[in-house]
C-alpha cells in the first residue's frame, strides 16, 4: 500500500511499452473484456480488472473504486503497486477518509463524472494544491469514471512516477473500453447477487420448506383454526340460547343474539380466506375445481346480507333460476366473489334493491349483481378492476379502487372467466363475471388427476440425459439482423435446443414487435443495418426495458474499440464479433437468459410481498369491525340480565373468545404495519422508570391471578431518559412482561431492574431487564425466538394463547428506536430478556417510588 510518504515512492520503475501491432493490442483488449465479461464474483473481477490494467504496464499504482448503492460516494475497494505485485483489499473504505489518494482530484472527476488527466507540472489549480499530490509528486495521473448508461459505477485511478507522457491517446481510448465494460459487469455482479438470492427465495417452498413459509403457513392455519374453534363455540353458544337453553328470551335479546351468529358465520367465512390468500405470496392458489349450485351460494350470501344491510331501506333478492346450470370451479372462491360484490353495492346503495341473476352466454355461466346505488362516473369505469401487481398504489386510494376488486378480478380468471361492470351514475351499477360450466365428462377425465402447480423456473439439470427441448421450450429470441443468411445461421445454431426464434431484418419492425407488446428473453441485434442502425434500436429498447427485462446481445463485424464503447453505452449487455463461434454465440445467449428469467421471479417476488401486507390489512379490518359487533353485543346482554345468572355465563364466554381473537388479528395487524413501513414513531423525551411502572400496575392483576410476585428496581431518575415513542415503548415492556407472567410457573417472582450501562464505543444506554423463574429456554429456542411465526417449545402456564409474532414484532419497535434486544436463558432455570436505548441526557432528577 502507498504511504503518505515520498520515501517510500520507487525512484527506478521504468514504464517503457512493448511496442506492438493494432491488431496485436485490439485483440488483447478484446480478450481482457470477455474475461471480465465471464466473471460474475464481484471479489474476482475487481482483481481481474486491476490485473488487466496492470497488464498495459502504464501505471506504477492502480486503485479501483466502486460506488457501492451511496449516492455520491466512492468507497476504495482493490489496489496495486508494481513494488509489491500484490492486490491489496481495501475493505470498502469510504475515499475521503483515505489518506492515500488525492481526494480533491477524485471529487472534482466524481462530481463532473469527466477523466481528469495530469502531468507534470500541473496546471490545474485542484492539481496543484491537492495535498497528495503535493507529498508524493507523481510525474502523471488519471482518474477514470466508469459509467454505464449515465450511472457511475465506480472509478479507476492510475499513478507513474516515472513518465509524464506515460498515457497516450491510444492508451487512454484501451482504458475507457475496459472501463465500458468493467462498468457492465460490476453491475452485472451486483444484479446477480441480489438474483441469486431471489432464486433461492422462489426455491425455499421446495428445498427448505421447514423454514420460514412452512412457519408462517403453519401459523396462519393455526389462527384460522383457532378462529374458527372459537368462532364455532360463539355460534354454538348463542344459537343454544336463541333455542331457549336458558329460558325464554325477548323479541329484542333474541335479535341481538341472531346478529352475533350472522357475525360470527362472516368472520368464519373471512378467517378461511386468511389461509387462501396468505398463499398468494408464494403463488400456491390452486382452485378446489367442482361442480358448484349458484343459486345456493346466492342464498347463503343472502343470508349474510342482513348484517350488511342493518336498517337500510334495501331489499336482497336471488333471481338464480333452478334452471341455470352447475359451474365448474371453486366453491368458496366463487362465493368470496359473489360477498364481495353484494356487499360492495350495499356499501353505495342507500335504497332500493340488490338483485343476483345468471344467465347462460357463449359457453359461460354469467353471474351478474346489480344495485339502485350511486353508481360510478364513466372516467372511473376503465380503471375499476385493478390488477394484483397494482394492489400497493390501490390500497392508497378510496372508493372504488381499493383491495376487493382486484381480489375479485383475480379470483374470476383464474376460474378462465372475465369480470365487467355497467353502471350510470345515480342510477346504479351492475357487476357481471363468468364461470365455466361445469362438463361431467371433460371433468372426470382431466381435473380429478390436476396435480398442484409446479413453477417452470426450476434450474436447467446438468444430466446429459436432460431432454434440452423440453427445458427451452417458451424461451422466445428475437434475431435482428438484414442479412438473411446471417440470420437464419444463427437461428440454426439454436435449433438443437429447440428455442423459438424469431427473425427480423429491419430494425422498425423490431420497435414496432415491442411496441405491440411481444415478448422475448434476449435479443441478438446485429449493428450494421439499413435505415435504422442496431444501435439506435438499442437505444429505443433501453427506453422502455432496462438491462436486465430485456437483454441485448449485439453482433458486428467492426472490430474497432469505439464502436464497441458505442455498442454500451446504446444498452447492449454483451457482444460478438463476426465470425463467431456457435457453441459461444449460445454460451453467452444462456447467461443473459438466465439473468433475465432471474430478474423476472425477483419482479415476481416484490409484487407479491407488496400484495400481502395490504391483503392482510384489508382482511383484518374486515374481522375487527363485526368482532367488534359481537364484543358491543355480549356486553349490553351481560348488563342486561346482570350478574348471577346462566345466560350471563355464556355471553361471557362468548365476549372473552371474540376479546382473545381481537388481541390475535390485532398483531398481525401491526405485523404487516411493521413489514410495510409505515409505522409512524412519534419521538419525545421518555423516563423508562415510568414506562416501566405503568405497565407493571396495569399487568399487577393477570400476576395476582397466578400468585405471581413483580419485583421493580428503578434506575437513576437523572440518566433513565431516552428519545421514543411512548406509545411503543409501553408495547415492547408490556409484551416482554405479559411474556414473563404467561411462562413463569404460579407463585413465582418476575424481576424488573432499570439501569444504565456503556456498551460499545462508549456509548451509554438505558436497559431494561426482565428476568423470570420459568422452565427456560432450549438452544434451539433462544436460537429462533425474535423470528417471525415461531412456535416454541415451552408452553404457558395459564393456558395463554401466542400467535409466534410478538417477539417479533418487539424486535422491530426496538431497532425503529435504535435500540437492542437479546435474551440469556439456561433450561429450567428461567430466562433474562435484555433491552436497551441510547440515553438521552436531562439533568432532571424525580424522585421515584413503587
Amino acid at each position: 500500500m502507498v504511504k503518505n510518504n515520498k520515501a517510500d515512492i520507487p525512484d527506478n520503475l521504468s514504464n517503457k511499452q512493448v511496442k506492438i501491432s493494432p491488431k496485436k493490442r485490439f485483440d488483447n483488449i478484446i480478450r481482457a473484456m470477455r474475461v471480465l465479461s465471464d466473471e460474475l464474483d464481484y471479489e474476482r473481477l475487481c482483481k481481474k480488472i486491476i490485473k488487466e490494467i496492470e497488464k498495459l504496464n502504464i501505471a506504477d499504482r492502480i486503485v479501483l473504486l466502486n460506488n457501492n448503492n451511496i449516492e455520491g460516494k466512492l468507497f476504495l475497494e482493490y489496489g496495486i503497486n508494481k513494488t509489491d505485485n500484490e492486490i491489496v483489499n481495501y475493505r470498502s473504505t469510504l475515499f475521503t477518509n483515505s489518506k492515500i489518494l488525492p481526494n480533491d482530484v477524485i471529487t472534482k472527476s466524481l462530481l463532473e463524472k469527466k477523466m481528469i488527466l495530469g502531468k507534470e507540472p500541473f496546471e490545474d489549480v485542484i492539481l496543484k494544491s491537492d495535498k497528495y499530490v503535493e507529498l508524493i509528486k507523481p510525474m502523471s495521473l488519471l482518474c477514470l469514471p466508469i459509467i454505464y448508461q449515465n450511472e457511475l459505477i465506480g472509478m479507476i485511478y492510475l499513478e507513474n512516477y516515472a513518465s509524464k507522457d506515460i498515457f497516450q491517446p491510444q492508451v487512454i481510448d484501451e482504458l475507457k473500453i475496459l472501463a465500458s465494460q468493467a462498468g457492465i459487469s460490476l453491475k452485472n455482479t451486483k444484479q446477480y447477487k441480489s438474483l441469486e438470492k431471489s432464486f433461492e427465495l422462489e426455491q425455499l417452498s421446495r428445498r427448505t420448506e421447514e423454514n420460514y413459509s412452512e412457519l408462517k403457513n403453519e401459523l396462519i392455519s393455526n389462527i384460522s383454526l383457532e378462529l374458527n374453534t372459537r368462532l364455532n363455540g360463539i355460534i354454538g353458544i348463542t344459537e343454544s340460547l336463541i333455542r331457549g337453553t336458558a329460558g325464554k328470551l325477548t323479541e329484542d335479546v333474541e335479535y341481538n343474539l341472531s346478529l352475533i351468529s350472522s357475525t360470527g358465520k362472516q368472520i368464519s367465512f373471512i378467517a378461511n380466506d386468511i389461509l387462501d390468500f396468505s398463499k398468494l405470496e408464494t403463488t400456491e392458489i390452486v382452485l378446489k375445481r367442482k361442480p358448484v349450485d349458484l343459486k345456493k351460494i346466492a342464498n347463503y350470501v343472502g343470508s349474510l346480507s342482513g348484517i350488511l344491510i342493518g336498517d337500510k331501506p334495501i331489499k336482497f333478492r336471488n333471481k338464480i333460476g333452478r334452471d341455470i346450470p352447475l359451474v365448474l370451479g371453486d366453491e368458496n372462491k366463487i362465493q368470496f366473489v359473489l360477498y364481495d360484490l353484494v356487499n360492495n353495492a350495499i356499501k353505495y346503495t342507500k335504497e332500493g334493491a340488490i338483485v343476483v341473476s345468471a344467465d347462460i352466454v357463449d359457453k359461460m355461466v354469467e353471474v351478474s349483481v346489480s344495485d339502485t346505488g350511486v353508481g360510478i362516473t364513466p372516467d372511473m369505469l376503465g380503471s375499476i378492476f385493478k390488477k394484483i401487481s397494482d394492489i400497493k398504489t390501490a390500497a392508497q386510494k378510496k372508493g372504488f379502487s381499493g383491495f376487493s376488486l382486484a381480489i375479485d378480478k383475480y379470483l374470476v380468471e383464474l376460474h378462465k372467466g372475465t369480470i365487467n361492470v355497467e353502471s350510470k351514475v345515480n342510477e346504479g351499477s351492475r357487476f357481471s363475471f363468468t364461470l365455466p360450466l361445469f362438463d361431467e365428462k371433460k371433468f372426470n377425465k382431466k381435473y380429478k388427476t390436476l396435480k398442484p402447480f409446479e413453477t417452470s423456473l426450476d434450474p436447467e439439470p446438468d444430466t446429459i440425459d436432460t431432454d434440452k427441448s423440453v427445458y427451452h421450450k417458451g424461451i422466445n429470441i428475437l434475431v435482428v439482423d438484414d442479412e438473411p443468411l446471417m440470420a437464419q445461421l444463427i437461428k440454426n445454431y439454436f435449433a438443437l435446443y429447440n428455442y423459438n426464434i424469431e427473425i427480423r431484418l429491419d430494425g422498425y419492425s423490431t420497435i414496432k414487435s415491442l411496441e405491440k407488446g411481444d415478448e422475448y428473453d434476449l435479443i441478438i441485434l446485429d449493428i450494421m443495418m439499413p435505415d435504422i442502425s442496431g444501435l439506435e434500436v438499442a437505444r429505443q429498447i433501453r427506453q422502455k426495458y432496462s438491462l436486465f427485462e430485456l437483454p441485448i446481445l449485439i453482433i458486428t463485424a467492426r472490430n474497432q474499440i469505439a464502436d464497441l464503447v458505442e455498442g454500451f453505452e446504446a444498452g447492449a449487455n454483451d457482444y460478438l464479433l463476426k465470425p463467431f463461434d456457435g457453441n459461444e454465440l449460445v454460451s453467452r445467449a444462456k447467461t443473459l437468459i438466465k439473468l433475465r428469467r432471474l430478474t423476472k421471479v425477483n419482479l415476481i417476488l416484490q409484487e407479491a410481498t407488496e400484495f400481502k401486507n395490504p391483503f392482510i390489512n384489508m382482511t383484518v379490518h374486515d374481522l375487527k369491525n363485526p368482532l367488534n359487533v359481537i364484543q358491543g353485543i355480549s356486553l349490553m346482554l351481560k348488563d342486561y340480565y346482570g350478574k348471577e345468572s346462566e345466560q350471563t355465563e355464556m355471553l361471557s364466554l362468548i365476549n372473552e373468545s371474540s376479546t382473545l381473537m381481537s388481541n390475535l388479528i390485532n398483531e398481525l395487524l401491526e405485523n404487516a404495519h411493521l413489514e410495510s413501513g409505515k409505522v409512524a414513531v412519534n419521538k419525545s423525551e421518555i423516563n423508562m422508570n415510568d414506562v416501566v411502572k405503568e405497565v407493571l400496575t396495569n399487568n399487577k392483576a393477570r400476576a395476582n391471578s397466578k400468585e405471581q410476585t413483580l419485583v421493580f428496581s428503578p434506575g437513576p431518575e437523572s440518566s433513565s431518559f431516552i428519545n421514543g415513542d411512548n406509545i411503543r415503548l409501553h408495547e415492547i415492556i408490556d409484551n416482554l412482561i405479559n411474556n414473563a407472567i404467561k411462562f413463569s410457573p404460579k407463585g413465582k417472582s418476575i424481576f424488573v431492574t432499570v439501569k444504565n450501562v456503556k456498551a460499545q464505543k462508549n456509548i451509554k444506554y438505558v436497559r431494561c431487564e426482565i428476568r423470570d423463574e420459568g422452565p427456560g429456554l432450549t438452544d434451539e429456542d433462544k436460537e429462533k425466538i425474535f423470528g417471525k411465526f415461531q412456535r416454541l417449545s415451552a408452553r404457558s402456564t395459564g393456558g395463554e394463547s401466542s400467535t409466534g409474532l410478538g417477539l417479533s414484532i418487539v424486535k422491530q419497535l426496538v431497532e425503529l428506536h435504535d435500540g437492542t434486544i437479546w435474551v440469556e436463558s439456561e433450561y429450567g432455570k428461567g430466562t433474562t430478556f435484555f433491552v436497551q436505548f441510547p440515553v438521552k441526557d436531562t439533568g432532571k432528577s424525580i424522585d421515584l417510588k413503587f
